[in-house]
């Protein structure tokens, strides 16, 4: 779920996408705006993120993304797709919620 900040200082949900077969409006997104009802600054950057991988060596990344495939086979399938040249690298800033 991303959410952006409107230019009147309310947060505005972005893009609902999740990764089961419903893909939108479903109950996992709404339990994810309920989560963010109860708790709207508990959502993090991913600015974050990308400060503190940016700062690693190139042996701990390639480590990480293996770990990563290892527990789910879709992400293998992603970094082979990015490999091959068949996904746009296109990045958005936005914030996650998180658990």
């Amino acid at each position: 779920m991303e959410f952006k900040n409107s230019d009147n200082g309310t947060i505005l949900i972005e893009d609902t996408l999740c990764s089961c077969p419903v893909k939108y409006r479903c109950k996992h997104t709404a339990a994810l705006l309920i989560a963010y009802h109860h708790n709207p600054n508990d959502t993090r950057d991913q600015q974050e993120l990308i400060q503190y991988f940016s700062k690693q060596t190139k042996n701990n990344l390639i480590e990480t993304l293996l770990s990563l495939g290892e527990r789910d086979l879709k992400i293998f399938e992603h970094l082979f797709k990015i490999k091959d040249g068949k996904v746009r690298k296109k990045r958005k800033k936005a914030k996650y919620i998180r658990f």
